[in-house]
């Protein structure tokens, strides 16, 4: 089973963001099919694609769509199989790291310090803290063999 080409618009170049955000769509769809994928993923993308390819053409929300369709198929691989893109887990453990590792900091510094102007030093410590957890989970996915080719 093979995923399905989506519908090309033909006003689509009217849309620059929209244009861009179908080219990013189009890298992805490539990168999976190089992928040995469960026949339910293939199933939920190739469901996907349908309902996108039901849209009327381009118009100022068409981006949307596309964000919102390349997003969804996202979160279902990685709930399902692990794949996910590079930086993936950089960005959602930058965060991460300020509210789980900052923000307690901030509020422990600030009162410490007898100012509490002082709390949002936490952030960017809890910012940097973050960034390396990322960069480790990343890495382990990419020796792992669970990272994509693509940036999200």
């Amino acid at each position: 089973m093979t995923i399905i080409e989506p519908k090309i618009r033909h006003d689509i170049s009217e849309y620059n963001k929209a244009l861009i955000a179908f080219t990013s769509l189009n890298q992805l769809l490539a990168e999976l099919r190089t992928k040995e994928l469960p026949s339910e993923i293939i199933d939920f993308i190739n469901s996907k694609i349908k309902d996108f390819n039901a849209l009327p053409d381009a118009g100022v929300d068409f981006r949307r769509h596309i964000v919102k369709m390349q997003s969804g198929i996202y979160n279902q691989l990685e709930k399902e199989t692990g794949l996910v893109p590079k930086g993936f887990y950089k960005h959602r453990w930058l965060a991460l790291g300020m509210v789980v590792f900052g923000l307690p900091m901030g509020i422990v510094i600030g009162p410490i310090i007898g100012n509490i102007g002082f709390m949002g030093v936490g952030l960017p410590i809890g910012l940097m803290i973050g960034a390396v957890l990322g960069a480790q989970k990343d890495k382990k996915a990419l020796a792992e063999g669970k990272q994509l080719d693509i940036v999200m």
